[in-house]
């Protein structure tokens, strides 16, 4: 059945890719740099060999990677495309892991550092960081704006950190305002990002 809108053209790929069982060489290879570099805090020169074509090699080598890495994942970043990949790939984001250890909480009036190594890049953006109020099978149902209000349990002002890092500011008193903000932050947990 082919997909009907963006979304669900996404969570198909996604879908794809988490169930794709081994990498070839050279995305394994790819993976085992990506996460080598991570853990040393070394900066690479380049990207670790081609480029990835799909955004099912994309997200292979990305559960490789997660797997490696030796803490759990706390959250997901999920990012719109720059104009140039989506016009090469078949989607406008796309969802990238958060680890435990780069999770901060920042009580008002008081500050948290990240550190970022040096040669390495460092960008701060302000968002919002919701808080599942339930756990949600990956399922083809589309859901509507205030099906997925009322799955999060809690909306954080948050200062989001790359390499993904979240600092949680302070707890938001009303959000139901909002529903297609939160809808569009919300799909990729309840569709089946990879390695969910």
């Amino acid at each position: 059945m082919k997909p009907k809108n963006n979304r669900e053209n996404e969570v198909a790929i996604a879908n794809r890719a988490e169930a794709q069982t081994s990498l070839s060489e050279s995305d394994d290879a790819i993976s085992r740099c990506l996460v080598d570099a991570r853990l040393s805090a070394q900066p690479l020169p380049n990207f670790p060999g081609r480029l990835p074509v799909t955004l099912e090699q994309t997200y292979a080598i990305q559960s490789a990677s997660i797997a490696r890495w030796p803490e759990e994942v706390a959250g997901w970043k999920v990012a719109k495309l720059s104009a140039t990949d989506r016009a090469r790939f078949p989607a406008e984001r796309f969802a990238g892991p958060i680890f435990k250890s780069s999770t901060k909480s920042v009580e008002p009036g008081s500050r948290k550092v990240m550190a970022v190594y040096e040669g390495g890049f460092a960008a701060i953006e302000a968002e919002y960081a919701l808080v599942p109020g339930a756990v949600v099978p990956p399922s083809d149902k589309v859901y509507s704006d205030e099906e997925l209000a009322d799955l999060v349990s809690a909306v954080y002002g948050a200062e989001s950190f790359f390499p993904p890092g979240v600092s949680l500011l302070h707890r938001t008193k009303t959000w139901h305002g909002h529903p297609g903000r939160i809808y569009d932050l919300l799909q990729c947990n309840t569709r089946g990002c990879p390695a969910q």
